[in-house]
C-alpha cells in the first residue's frame, strides 16, 4: 500500500554515494563497460608485480600481492605510454514555486526540441565554458581533451570520475579522475587529477584521502600486452600509488578511515591499509564455498556476505547462495538466509542504522532476469525478512537515508524510458512522494536526498512506448530534467537552471547545490534554482549517447562521490 508522504525524512548522515544506472552492478560496485567494481603510475617507476618481486608475508604472497609503491611528482609530465606497463599521469590542476511538471516535458512524446546529435548538449541556459582549462589526458590525449573549472567545485567534496574515450580505448578500462575541493587539495584550491588510465572502478575512503581502485595493468609488453586486474591504493592528490598486485575478482567495502575489506572471489576475506600488506582474515569456510559479495554494517561493523555453495553432486547449475553474517571481532559466522538449489541473492546496502540489509532474490542466477528488475527485500540481523518492492538492481535503486528508511527507484524493465517512480520506504511500507501528479506519463530515475533529509531530487523524463524507434530512444537522454520535491511541504520544482540532459544528480554536503552529468560535462547548479549552471569538468570528443538502458556505460560516470 502506498500513501502520500506528509513529513520530511529525519536528518540523514553523510553517505558515500555510489552512483549508477550507467554501469552500476548489483550492490555498490560501479563499473565501466562491464559494470564491475574500482591505475596510474609514477612516470619513473614500474609497479606491476611482473617487474617487482613480492616482499610480503606468506598469506599475502599466496594471494599474489606485490604491494609496490611509487611516489609521483606533482610536476611530472604525462608519458606517451609507449614503454610503460602502466600509464603515467600528472596532477591537474528548494524553491518556492513549481516551475515545471512531470508530464509533457518535451514538445512531443519522445521528441526533443533540440536539433543536436545524441550525446551532445541539447542547449542549457546560462552555460559557459570560459573557466574550463585543459588538464592532463595522459596517454589518451590523442583521443580526448579533459577540462576543469576549479572555482565551480568549491565546497563540493570529492568525486571519482570514470571517463571512457571513444572508439576502442575503453577495452582496457577508463581514465580515472579525482576531483577534490580545497579541503583535500595540496594547494588549498579545488583540483582535478588524472590518477589512472585503465580503471574499472574506484571507491573513496571515509577520510577522503585514498581511492581503492580496481584497474587493468599490463603485465606483458607493448607489442605483446597482457592486461590483468589489479587492486591499487591511489592517493587523492595523485602523488602516491600502491599496487597490491593481480586480483582476479574484487568486491569490498571500507571498514574504517583507511581500512579496506575485500574478497577475491575465493572463500577468503582480506584486510589492507595503505602501505601495509594484505592480511587474510581468520574466517574459514567449507571447501568449495566462495564469497561473491560483502557489505559492512555501518554501525556494528558486522559483515554481511553472499556465499556461493556448490552442489554436492558437482552440478554447477544447482549451486545456491547463502546470506551470512560474520563478526570480525569474534570470528563467529551465522547463516541468515539460504536460497533453494540454483537460486541466488544480490546484496544491496545496509540501512543507515544497521538494523537491516537490503537484498534481491536472484532466480537461477539469471543475468537477463536481473537486468529487468527483481524482488527487493530486507533482512534483519536475526534473519527476519520483509518484501519491499520490485526494482532494478544496483546502488542507485536503493538509497538509505535516516534510520531504517530508504528512497527507492521503483519499477522494472531495463529500459529507462519505461515508467519508474521514486518512492520512500519507511521500514514497513512504500510511501509515494507528495504531489505526485495523477496519471503522470513520466519516468523518474537516479534519486538523491539532501543531507537534512527534507528534499529528494531526481532525473525525470518522458516515457516511450516499446515500439519507439532508434531516433526517439537515442535522443531520450536529451530531455531529462532535474526535479526536486520537498517532503515537508510537497513542493515540486523542475530546476530550469539545470537545463536538459540531467543524469545521476547528487547533493553536496550542505544541500545547497546539486552536481550532475550532462552528456560530456559534469555540472553544478544551486538547489534553489538561483544563478546559473556551472560546468565543472568536461571531455571532448565523446561517442554518441548509448541506448537508454540500465547499466549502460556513458562517456563520464561518477564512480563515487563523498560530499
Amino acid at each position: 500500500m502506498r500513501v502520500p508522504a506528509v513529513a520530511a525524512l529525519a536528518s540523514c548522515a553523510c553517505v558515500v554515494i555510489t552512483l549508477g544506472g550507467c554501469g552500476v552492478q548489483p550492490g555498490n560496485r560501479v563499473g565501466v563497460s562491464t559494470g564491475s567494481s574500482g591505475n596510474a603510475s609514477s612516470n619513473t617507476t614500474q609497479t606491476s608485480n611482473a617487474s617487482n618481486p613480492t616482499q610480503s608475508n606468506p598469506s599475502a604472497k599466496a594471494a599474489g600481492f606485490s604491494n609496490t609503491t611509487s611516489e609521483r611528482s606533482s610536476s611530472s609530465q604525462p608519458g606517451n605510454g609507449s614503454s610503460q606497463s602502466v600509464p603515467s599521469q600528472s596532477a591537474g590542476a528548494n524553491g518556492a514555486s513549481q516551475s515545471g511538471s512531470e508530464s509533457g516535458q518535451t514538445s512531443g512524446q519522445g521528441q526533443t526540441t533540440s536539433g543536436t546529435q545524441p550525446g551532445v548538449h541539447a542547449g542549457s541556459p546560462s552555460q559557459t565554458a570560459t573557466d574550463l582549462v585543459p588538464i592532463s589526458s595522459g596517454g589518451a590525449s590523442n583521443l580526448v581533451q579533459a577540462r576543469f573549472a576549479a572555482n565551480a567545485w568549491n565546497g563540493m567534496g570529492e568525486a571519482a570520475l570514470l571517463v571512457t574515450p571513444p572508439n576502442s580505448y575503453g577495452l582496457y578500462g577508463s581514465l580515472l579522475y579525482i576531483v577534490v575541493d580545497g579541503s583535500q587539495s595540496s594547494t588549498g584550491k579545488p583540483q582535478a587529477t588524472l590518477v589512472d588510465e585503465h580503471a574499472i572502478s574506484a571507491s573513496i575512503s571515509p577520510d577522503g584521502k585514498w581511492l581503492m581502485v580496481e584497474a587493468m595493468v599490463n603485465e606483458g609488453t607493448v607489442s605483446l600486452p597482457n592486461f590483468q586486474t589489479h587492486l591499487l591504493f591511489e592517493s587523492v592528490d595523485g602523488k602516491k600509488r600502491i599496487d597490491l598486485g593481480h586480483v582476479p575478482y574484487v568486491d569490498g567495502d571500507w571498514t574504517g578511515p583507511e581500512t579496506y575489506l575485500y574478497t577475491d572471489g575465493s572463500g577468503h576475506l582480506y584486510t589492507v591499509k595503505p602501505g601495509k600488506q594484505p592480511s587474510v582474515s581468520a574466517l574459514r569456510l567449507p571447501a568449495g564455498v566462495t564469497i561473491n559479495a560483502l557489505r559492512v554494517n555501518p554501525q556494528s561493523g558486522l559483515v554481511a556476505m553472499d556465499e556461493v555453495v556448490p552442489d554436492s553432486n558437482g552440478n554447477v547449475l544447482d549451486r545456491h547462495d547463502v546470506i551470512a553474517l560474520w563478526d570480525p571481532s569474534t570470528n563467529k559466522l551465522k547463516s541468515l538466509l539460504t536460497a533453494s538449489p540454483s537460486n541466488g541473492y544480490i546484496l544491496g546496502p545496509w540501512t543507515n542504522d544497521g538494523s537491516a540489509l537490503f537484498y534481491w532474490t536472484d532466480p537461477m542466477h539469471s543475468g537477463s532476469m536481473a537486468a529487468d528488475g527483481l524482488q527487493l527485500s530486507s533482512i534483519n540481523t536475526n534473519g527476519v525478512t520483509q518484501p519491499v518492492a520490485t526494482t532494478l538492481t544496483g546502488g542507485s535503486a536503493v538509497l538509505p537515508v535516516s534510520s531504517h528508511q530508504a528512497v527507492l527507484q521503483v519499477g522494472s524493465s531495463r529500459y529507462l524510458f519505461v515508467k519508474k517512480t521514486i518512492e520512500v520506504w519507511n521500514g514497513q511500507k512504500l510511501i509515494s512522494l507528495p504531489g505526485q501528479p495523477a496519471g503522470s506519463s513520466s519516468t523518474q530515475v537516479w534519486p538523491t536526498v539532501s543531507p537534512d533529509g527534507r528534499v529528494v531530487a531526481y532525473s525525470v523524463g518522458n516515457t516511450l512506448p516499446m515500439s519507439a524507434g532508434i531516433t526517439q530512444t537515442s535522443q531520450w537522454w536529451q530531455q531529462l530534467q532535474l526535479m526536486t520535491v520537498n517532503l515537508s511541504t510537497g513542493q515540486r520544482k523542475v530546476l530550469k537552471t539545470a537545463g536538459s540532459g540531467v543524469v545521476t544528480p547528487v547533493f553536496n554536503g550542505d544541500g545547497s547545490r546539486i552536481a550532475f552529468l550532462d552528456g560530456d560535462t559534469l555540472d553544478v547548479v544551486n538547489a534553489n534554482d538561483s544563478g546559473s549552471k556551472q560546468p565543472v569538468f568536461s571531455v571532448t570528443p565523446v561517442d554518441a549517447a548509448s541506448y537508454p538502458q540500465w547499466n549502460v556505460s556513458l562517456p563520464i560516470q561518477i564512480a563515487d562521490y563523498q560530499p
